[in-house]
This record gives structure tokens, sequence and C-alpha cells, in this order.
């Protein structure tokens, strides 16, 4: 079963570079304080959020609804929350979501 829908979603994988260390925890601790706050957000269709702790690097990766939703919730506030959070800057990659296999929906989803 396929579904179409006139805009496609935007993913943007947002993510920060953290040291290593005890930082695991403390990555996965922010997660965990800041997920009520996007659980809210409307325009949000999901946020899952990542971490390598090999790397030290961690973020989320946002599926919105519009790249105007992605812009208004990812501005100068956000980005001192992470600067704050995590003491650097966070780095920004947008991409289009032209299908998405959605398994729990039993449907292949294409925009």
């Amino acid at each position: 079963m396929t579904e179409r829908k006139e805009e496609s979603p935007v993913d943007r994988g947002d993510y920060v570079s953290v040291a290593g260390g005890d930082d695991t925890r403390r990555t996965h601790k922010n997660y965990e304080e800041t997920t009520d706050k996007w659980r809210n957000v409307r325009e949000l269709i999901r946020k899952s959020c990542i971490y390598d702790a090999d790397a030290g690097l961690g973020g989320g990766v946002y599926d919105w609804k519009s790249v105007a939703a992605a812009d208004e919730w990812h501005g100068a506030d956000w980005r001192q929350l992470v600067r704050d959070l995590y003491g650097s800057d966070p780095v920004v990659r947008r991409f289009e979501v032209p299908i998405v296999a959605g398994n729990e929906q039993d449907k292949t989803i294409t925009f």
C-alpha cells in the first residue's frame, strides 16, 4: 500500500562533537531531560537520538513536517541550548525524505 502526501518532510541530521570519558552517561541524561520538549512539538514527526561513544559524537535526526518548521525550531535559541549542554556548536545537515518504508503502518510512503 502506498500513501502520497503533498510536501516531503525534512530530516535534519544535527550533531555535536562531545568529549570521551563519562560523556556517554551525561549525553544520555541530556537526551532524557529534553525529550518531553520535543514530544510536544506538533510540527515534529519524530526525533531519534543518536550517539557514537567511540567517536565522541552525538545528536539527533529530526523528521519535520516542513522546512519552515525545521528552521523555526533550530534557530538561535536551540543553538545556544546545544552549546550550553555539550560545549560546542551543532553541525546541521538537511536531507529530503522522498520515500519511507513504514513497517509499523505496513505501507510505503512516497512524497
